[in-house]
């Protein structure tokens, strides 16, 4: 899927806005974090794991009483 987006300025940020198709393609949300690197003049955005989806085993690994 292709799309073409503008830049603009918004406070002292440049964004740009994603399709809510291309969100839901990389099953993310308003909100979600990603992480940005260009790649051969190429930007990629690769969503963060979400914490909401970490099994509570995992969010607890650590803890103590």
């Amino acid at each position: 899927m292709s799309n073409t987006a503008k830049i603009r300025r918004q406070g002292g940020a440049a964004v740009f806005s994603i399709p809510p198709a291309l969100l839901k393609m990389l099953g993310v949300d308003v909100g979600a974090e990603l992480t940005l690197v260009v790649d051969n003049g190429a930007l990629v955005a690769t969503p963060l794991k979400s914490k909401k989806n970490t099994p509570l085993q995992n969010c607890l690994k650590g803890r103590t009483r």
